[in-house]
């Protein structure tokens, strides 16, 4: 069996950093990282910032400094299940 041990390279497509449209919750999202960054918050004008960021980077920059929706910690492993069933639906 064949270890994938980095995104890089041939399999940079499984990145969350991946410049790649999801449809996720309503919106469009140009990676994996600025959905799940979405979900971390109900404000909407901060979804909004994080959906149109520049990079996966500025999304998770802006991602780190929002307010978060209750219970995150208990349900993020979730959301990241349902991003990523997103990005390969």
């Amino acid at each position: 069996m064949r270890v994938i041990d980095s995104f890089r390279g041939e399999h940079f497509f499984l990145s969350n950093f991946y410049p790649v449209g999801i449809r996720f919750r309503g919106n469009i999202f140009p990676s994996a990282e600025h959905a799940f960054m979405s979900a971390k918050t109900a404000d909407e004008r901060r979804i909004e910032a994080i959906r149109t960021a520049a990079t996966p980077a500025d999304a998770q920059r802006i991602g780190r400094s929002v307010p978060l929706v209750p219970d995150w910690d208990r349900i993020r492993f979730d959301v990241m299940a349902e991003v990523i069933t997103a990005k390969f639906d």
